[in-house]
């Protein structure tokens, strides 16, 4: 009989990640049930023996790395998503379409990055599965109502009062050789539409129509992402206004990506450069969304591999630290 032999076990792994708003976005991941899946004969009745003890400590070891490890990729897509929404969003051509050449966001707000940066914390991701693909939906909630204020409280203020009363002092002052009444009606009336409280009515009555409806942007995806078997470089996302006033952002990614992605990163823990006493060598996630929730179904796996020496001492405490580690505030667990 082999004194060291390598052994293989499997959890299996479940959890979420909740994305009702970027503030409030999490993961929670964790594994259970460890059972061997390849080893020596002698390892197995070895790890039979002492199931319970690696159960109650392994697993717990693993969940705080994996837990950390989809926590960073999740926070990386949303930093991609951030980025890439007040980028698109600092394009005039993209809020003003066609009138973006007569109106900039720069004249009226004076940090639009800023500005945008106010709406993500509370923006929420809503997700269904379609096919074999992972359709998602981000809303920020009223944009374009704040969007719309804050253009026309700019608009219709005392620094733009002269250049909204010219029009009409050039039509007045053209009428006013042949027909002086009509030009001091045409004035009088341009000196009331010019002030703060009409010109601020009448852009709130027609910025909505003026800002565009939807357009397209082109999102640079993460390397993790983009080296994926069936990876995509850039993802392109839909943005439109809907009925209510939420700019809504949304795209599709393939659930295989997404699942390979978050496995990739789970096996790239390794041993954590040997503070876990075993290596992450295998795993498979299944994902499920459902609104705001992904699930990562029961079905989900990760594998575990290490080695043991069966002629160590002292038995059967060696043993145990070979599945568990030996620096653990464990004390001498008693076997069953």
């Amino acid at each position: 009989m082999k004194s060291v032999c390598r052994f293989k076990l499997r959890a299996h792994l479940e959890g979420f990640a909740n994305t009702t708003t970027f503030e409030t976005l999490f993961v929670e991941a964790k594994t259970n049930g460890l059972s061997v899946v390849d080893a020596d004969p002698a390892v197995r009745t070895m790890f039979d023996s002492m199931s319970s003890q690696i159960n109650a400590v392994l697993p717990g070891l693993i969940n705080g790395e994996i837990n950390k490890a989809l926590t960073q990729e999740v926070e990386k897509l949303k930093v991609t998503a951030e980025e890439g929404l007040t980028s698109a969003l600092s394009d005039d051509k993209n809020i003003f379409g066609d009138y973006a050449e007569y109106v900039s966001m720069k004249s009226f707000i004076e940090n639009s990055t800023e500005f945008i940066a106010q709406f993500l914390p509370t923006a929420s991701v809503k997700m269904v599965e379609t096919d074999d693909k992972i359709d998602a939906e981000v809303q920020l909630q009223e944009f374009e109502g704040h969007l719309v204020e804050h253009v026309c409280k700019g608009a219709s203020s005392w620094e733009y009062f002269w250049l909204r009363l010219l029009p009409f002092g050039l039509l007045s002052a053209a009428l006013a050789w042949k027909y002086p009444r009509g030009a001091a009606v045409v004035f009088c009336v341009g000196l009331f539409l010019a002030s703060t409280y009409a010109s601020g009515w009448l852009c709130r009555q027609v910025a909505p129509s003026v800002s565009a409806k939807k357009f397209l942007i082109k999102a640079k995806m993460p390397e993790e992402i983009a080296a994926t078997d069936g990876g995509i470089d850039v993802l392109n996302v839909e943005v439109s206004h809907d009925d209510s006033g939420h700019l809504v952002a949304r795209t599709a990614l393939t659930r295989n990506t997404i699942e390979e992605m978050l496995k990739g990163k789970i096996i790239e823990i390794d041993n954590m450069d040997g503070k876990l006493p075993v290596s992450i060598v295998d795993g498979n996630v299944e994902l499920r969304p459902e609104d705001h929730i992904l699930h990562i179904e029961p079905t989900s796996y990760v594998d575990v591999g290490g080695s043991v020496d069966l002629s160590c001492t002292p038995l059967p405490q060696c043993i145990l630290n070979s599945f568990i580690g030996s620096n653990l505030p464990i004390g001498n667990l008693p076997l069953r």
